[in-house]
């Protein structure tokens, strides 16, 4: 009960004052706390020893700037992580101009709690820690590191960059490219479903469609809870599948894709799918098809706040 409501003095006093206060601002180090209340924008640029708590209608954290510790971000509208990157000339595979360098880009060096509207992480960022965000639209890009595990609420997630832990999402849409990777486990609800990275562990998805294409690899076990599974990619382990349609893509546009599970398939479908054998190394299982729980999901700002709440009041 202390430490609550130390937490919720600290807010309190931010929602009630537009200062900045715990440090001195006009210099490039702060080596204390740095609590900061706006009505506008809040554009930070500091090299923070200690946690920063931000109260803002936007916020922005320049590519020079270091945060050695937590920082506990609330803003209305849109945050960004900002990073300084030169472009070549050429397109890459997402017909995105590619990534010749990144110059300077900002680093967390702790934990991150977000609740806004829309989060930015700019190429080359980098996040120490674990990342939790409550969020409408979330888009990490690529070439940013999340070093630490991904909790997440959002309506629309796109996920391009590097998470060297685990990712645990709920969203309406979820989407990862070429560019992306997950070092541990992906564990994903979500209406819609796009997969087209790297995870090397499991992937555990719950959704309505869920469509994974020719990039697509996962090291472990694949386990699927949809109404529609579109299957392109390669899964090295055993892979489950619960789903009213599901389909094999192995040709597009005249174009052979890779369409490959080395492992053991147990699929749980109305219809046996013919010529299942050309795309799986080990045993076919098929049974019948299992409607469990509403895969759709309900999106709730006020539920995500007290979800994070949750989390802060914790780790405080």
């Amino acid at each position: 009960m202390k430490k609550f409501l130390i937490f919720s003095i600290t807010l309190l006093l931010l929602f009630s004052s537009s200062a900045v206060f715990g440090a001195d601002l006009e210099s490039t180090t702060i080596n204390s706390d740095l609590f900061i209340s706006e009505e506008g924008e809040s554009f930070f640029d500091k090299e923070v020893f200690g946690n920063v708590f931000n109260l803002s209608n936007d916020f922005k954290l320049a590519s020079s700037s270091v945060v050695n510790g937590s920082m506990f971000l609330m803003v209305k509208n849109n945050l960004v992580l900002e990073s300084d990157v030169t472009y070549t000339d050429s397109l890459g595979k997402d017909n995105e101009p590619s990534i010749d360098r990144i110059n300077v880009a900002s680093e967390i060096n702790g934990n991150v709690y977000v609740v806004c509207s829309d989060l930015t992480i700019k190429p080359g960022v980098k996040i120490n820690g674990d990342l939790y965000i409550i969020a409408k639209r979330v888009n990490i890009e690529k070439s940013s590191i999340i070093y630490g595990n991904i909790f997440a609420i959002a309506d629309n997630f796109t996920l391009n960059g590097r998470v060297e832990n685990s990712v645990y999402v709920t969203a309406k849409t979820f989407t990862t490219n070429y560019y992306s990777s997950i070092t541990n486990d992906l564990n994903l609800t979500a209406e819609t479903i796009v997969l087209n990275s790297v995870i090397r562990r499991n992937v555990n998805l719950t959704g309505t469609s869920v469509s994974t294409y020719s990039d697509f690899l996962t090291y472990g076990n694949l386990n699927v809870n949809s109404e529609n599974f579109t299957f392109s990619g390669e899964v090295n382990g055993n892979t489950t599948v619960n789903s009213k349609l599901i389909d094999f893509i192995d040709k597009k546009d005249d174009m052979y894709l890779k369409c490959l599970i080395k492992g053991n398939l147990e699929y749980h479908c109305p219809q046996e799918i013919e010529n299942i054998d050309n795309f799986v190394d080990g045993e076919i299982t098929h049974l019948e098809y299992e409607n469990k729980q509403n895969t759709k999901v309900k999106f709730s700002f006020k539920s995500f706040l007290l979800g994070l709440l949750t989390f802060v009041v914790y780790n405080f």
